[in-house]
């Protein structure tokens, strides 16, 4: 290409849907949730058009969250006409056409010895990774090269991975011919196959992993071993320059250290120590609280409590010009440039205003399968609102690096995906 034993983590497993701002909502919407648009309008020639480009992603996006990743598959695959991946951008409207995408490939532009797909597909800028578009989230299709997958799957190994990698030894589209984007020579991938080490199942539309995106996460990075369920710290370089980690918790508690490593001379310590110290008053009244009405009303105020310490704690950072924010992303290696290596996991934590007319989940983790130069794919899961089960709904994709604008995990989660707010906070996680 030229998205834990905190508090946060059991409320994300425990909540119903309707009381959960899930994260990780794609393939269940919420309850009441209806189309705004008749799906066949998929198949209307006008939404090609330049102008249409976001009535486009937001009718995919909706039969996407109301059917589920397959079913807008084959909406796609009836109306013959090719997706269209557009970034959306901070108010919510098609981004600038001369941004520099990855390298994808348009069905219209593929023949047999160049990327043949049948879809969109994403190509690393080496050549050596693709992966097919059914949907924002990707596809179970993806290729490498063969020595790559033996690599990545024994690094996933060493981490301590349920996923384990290998070439498929034939059925359908087993290889993939390509030219290199960065003109490195002509390609022949082979198709990855995923097998899930614990639950004993592989390949697509039958490898089962946790429908949940932070358990998944987990069991791909190495910790869950099988039980989606670990200690999790963040990777960020402090500001002497030392590459740390964050101690073990949630996604919010991760990026509120990583701000108060850099900033906690500038931050309100009164009111930050005010809000802590009634956030401290009203956990140790919910521990002894017995009623069950009461205690949901102690774990509400919690919640609002801690919604108030966040701009408190990112005052300092918010502060900054746009460019002293990429300055800082940089050197703290957050956002565009959080690089989590094979067996590690990118996470990203919602913030600021949410995107216009889009709910906002708290939070999205996808565990890293595989790297070739700048590029990284994922496999990913998504909520359906019931985290104690498993399905075969998981998706791999890839992403960009830094260099590339608009590629990276935290643009695409935050202007693509759309449901993380305005001012999301991108991580490197890996088990404590």
């Amino acid at each position: 290409m030229s998205e834990d034993s905190s508090h946060e983590l059991s409320e994300h497993a425990k909540a119903p849907p309707a009381a959960h701002a899930t994260s990780d909502f794609v393939g269940s919407p919420p309850p009441g949730k209806t189309l705004d648009y008749s799906p066949s309008l998929l198949g209307d020639a006008r939404l090609n058009g330049r102008g249409n480009a976001p009535v486009r992603i937001a009718l995919m996006r909706q039969i996407q969250q109301t059917h589920g990743n397959r079913s807008l598959q084959r909406f796609l695959q009836r109306t013959a006409t090719s997706r269209q991946t557009g970034c959306v951008g901070h108010a919510g409207t098609s981004a600038s056409p001369t941004i520099q995408r990855y390298t994808t490939i348009e069905p219209k532009d593929q023949t047999k010895d160049n990327w043949e797909v049948g879809a969109e597909v994403r190509v690393s800028e080496d050549g050596n990774m693709a992966v097919a578009q059914a949907d924002i989230a990707g596809s179970q299709k993806f290729w490498a090269e063969e020595n790559l997958i033996v690599s990545a799957s024994n690094e996933l190994k060493g981490a301590e991975s349920v996923i384990t990698l290998r070439p498929a030894k034939g059925g359908k589209t087993p290889t993939l011919k390509g030219k290199a984007p960065d003109k490195s020579g002509d390609k022949t991938l082979k198709k990855v196959i995923a097998r899930n080490d614990k639950t004993h199942t592989e390949g697509e539309g039958r490898m089962e992993i946790w429908a949940d995106c932070g358990k998944a996460a987990c069991d791909v990075a190495g910790g869950g071993k099988g039980t989606g369920s670990n200690n999790r710290v963040a990777l960020f370089t402090n500001k002497t320059s030392k590459s740390v980690r964050t101690k073990p918790g949630g996604p919010a508690r991760m990026k509120w250290e990583i701000m108060r490593n850099y900033f906690d001379d500038k931050i309100d310590q009164k009111k930050l120590g005010d809000l802590e110290r009634e956030l401290s008053r009203l956990k140790g009244s919910l521990s002894k609280e017995k009623d069950a009405n009461k205690i949901e009303d102690y774990k509400s105020r919690i919640k609002g409590k801690e919604k108030e310490m966040e701009p408190v704690i990112f005052a300092p950072y918010n502060n900054l010009t746009a460019d002293e924010k990429d300055k800082f992303d940089e050197k703290a290696g957050i956002n565009r440039y959080a690089a989590p290596k094979v067996g590690q996991a990118y996470t990203i934590s919602s913030g600021g205003a949410p995107k216009p007319g889009k709910k906002t989940w708290n939070f999205h983790w996808a565990g890293v399968v595989m790297k070739s130069g700048g590029d990284s794919v994922t496999l990913e899961n998504y909520a359906v609102g019931d985290s104690t089960v498993k399905n075969t709904d998981w998706s791999f994709q890839m992403y960009g690096s830094a260099t590339k604008k608009g590629q990276t995990f935290h643009e695409q989660h935050r202007d693509v995906h759309a449901q993380h707010g305005e001012s999301p906070t991108t991580m490197a996680v890996e088990p404590e």
